[in-house]
């Protein structure tokens, strides 16, 4: 009898969705993604808004990934739902979960989060649970803002098993000089793994078209892509590449309400 210890990294952490969602540390351009790296992005959304995005992980149909996200402002407090799909039938993981947040200064938005995560593989059957996510972003000047985002302190088991999810901790920085420019870092702390640090950037060429782009250091990766404005509607084009497993490309689309 043999026994073996591997390494391996998550397959379904969202390369070009992050693009998506480095818009948590952005006053100018907010919308239902948001709150993707921070329930307390749900603080600074001022329209309605509902998205989808999608990517295929290395041109492989196993490793999609499907992310629907709406953002709901309300008089005392918006509301923001998340839905996630990772895999396919013989193996996923999904997630739905339901976060607040609000502007509770000048200075301070706060949101938290709840959600329920499933795990199934073909002809094993299916474990889930339940867990939660908070977080702070801090508005220090007209041009930076910083955050503090903790997902999971608990470390809840998944199903009757005794795996445990991941905690998370999270520190971020935007800074956006203007309305065309927007530039974000995050450090990125997941349990039993090394730190790693995620940058991005989002700059309008022109009022309708934005040129996005980015990496991260967790997984020699990086992305770029496009976001044409239609009215009301948001088209993004992406790629991401890994240094050693390839290209990932990605759509989402976005609808913002317009008062």
């Amino acid at each position: 009898m043999m026994a073996l210890v591997a390494e391996a990294q998550q397959a379904g952490w969202p390369q070009g969705l992050t693009m998506l969602r480095i818009a948590t540390y952005d006053k100018h351009h907010t919308d239902a993604f948001s709150f993707g790296l921070n329930p307390a992005g749900l603080g600074g959304i001022k329209k309605f808004s509902v998205g989808i995005a999608g990517e295929r992980k290395y041109f492989m149909e196993e490793l999609n990934e499907m992310l629907g996200v709406i953002g709901i402002p309300t008089s005392k407090l918006n509301i923001g739902m998340r839905f996630l799909r990772f895999g396919n039938a013989v193996y996923n993981e999904n997630l739905i979960g339901i976060g607040f947040g609000k502007s509770v200064s000048p200075l301070i938005d706060v949101g938290i989060q709840f959600n329920y995560f499933s795990r199934s593989v073909q002809n094993y059957g299916s474990a889930s649970a339940v867990n939660a996510e908070a977080g702070f972003v801090f508005h220090i000047s007209d041009v930076f803002r910083t955050g503090i985002h903790i997902y999971n302190p608990t470390g809840v088991k998944v199903g009757k098993t005794s795996e445990r999810m991941a905690s998370v901790y999270t520190v971020g920085l935007g800074f956006a000089p203007s309305e065309k420019f927007f530039l974000a870092f995050d450090i990125r702390k997941v349990e039993d793994q090394p730190v790693h640090v995620h940058s991005g950037f989002h700059y309008f060429i022109v009022e309708r078209v934005r040129l996005s782009g980015g990496m991260t250091s967790a997984a020699s990766s990086f992305y770029a892509g496009f976001a044409f404005k239609l009215n009301n509607l948001h088209l993004s084009i992406y790629g991401g590449n890994h240094s050693v497993l390839g290209w990932t490309p990605g759509l989402a689309l976005n609808y913002i309400h317009q008062q």
